[in-house]
């Protein structure tokens, strides 16, 4: 996404455009350009003069200014306090952006028939050609994964626990395929706040003992077709948490990139400043003890 086409979009004005700072902005640049003028017309009276006879221009030159300083912002990071590790929250397409994958999956790891608009119809296209590829990969990185069985229409399948993980390598690119949601009988992801909050404590766990050290690229985990009944905003938020909680744990990346696709920032109501208000907070008062969640209210109140 352009910051062109952002500043078009409804949910910008509403949430992420301050008129207050607008103001702010715009006042700046005429107080300088005051200075300006009476500095040269100190020095010279000619100069002063054709500076005041000009004055539209620099009333646009402010103008402009002022347009760009309230431009929309697509991407924020924040260092965690006392930790060599930095979280950055983006508006973006995920395979885009340089490093490992996450991918939510259902515990099945079915990858035939699934949505092709799912991020992980796009990955078998990308990297694997075919989804029945991607469904050979994701068996071999299953193989000795603890599993049951379950009988569906098609006959019996095996399933995994939430937040069983399967690391692939495919066309150049890793993708860790983390399970956040079940299937229900009709063949639908199901998928609640505590089976992503469980995924996200064993993928971190997977990924400190048995992944890279390399940048992590994570979408909004549960946002998609899992049906998880909490806004974008409150999955953003769980998955900040649970990284600050890990990173106290180990250390096993040193950037988390969470990933916030276009058409979720143009239909969904996220309110870029509060959550930059949440992150900033959260990461900061991370060393001292206080709670994400905690940090998150004391920095609405501020906001306020």
């Amino acid at each position: 996404m352009t910051t062109l086409k952002a500043f078009f979009m409804k949910n910008y004005w509403r949430f992420s455009f301050s008129a207050k700072n607008a103001v702010k902005s715009l006042l700046a640049v005429f107080a300088v350009i005051w200075l300006a003028t009476e500095i040269a017309a100190f020095f010279s009276g000619a100069i002063g003069d054709g500076i005041k006879a000009n004055w539209p221009y620099f009333f646009l030159i402010g103008l402009l200014w002022t347009i760009w300083e309230s431009r929309p912002r697509l991407a924020m990071t924040e260092r965690v306090a006392g930790k060599d590790a930095t979280i950055e929250i983006r508006v973006g397409d995920c395979f885009e952006l340089d490093g490992a994958l996450v991918i939510g999956s259902n515990a099945d790891f079915r990858s035939a028939g699934i949505d092709r608009a799912s991020l992980q119809a796009q990955f078998a296209d990308r990297y694997c050609d075919s989804s029945e590829r991607l469904g050979t990969m994701l068996e071999g990185a299953l193989a000795g994964e603890p599993h049951s069985w379950r009988t569906t229409a098609g006959g019996r399948v095996k399933t995994y626990d939430i937040g069983t993980v399967a690391r692939l390598d495919a066309g150049g690119r890793v993708a860790y395929f983390t399970a956040i949601a079940e299937l229900n009988e009709y063949g639908k992801a199901h998928s609640s706040p505590g089976h992503i909050e469980a995924a996200l404590a064993k993928l971190w766990s997977y990924l400190a003992h048995r992944g890279g050290m390399g940048p992590l690229v994570v979408p909004v985990l549960g946002s998609g077709l899992s049906r998880v009944g909490v806004t974008r905003l409150e999955l953003i938020q769980t998955i900040v948490r649970s990284f600050l909680a890990a990173c106290e744990a180990r250390k096993f990346t040193e950037k988390l990139t969470i990933v916030i696709h276009p058409r979720d920032f143009r239909d969904h109501e996220i309110d870029w400043e509060e959550l930059r208000f949440f992150l900033r907070y959260a990461c900061k008062y991370y060393e001292t003890g206080v709670r994400a969640s905690d940090a998150a209210r004391g920095a609405g109140a501020l906001k306020r």
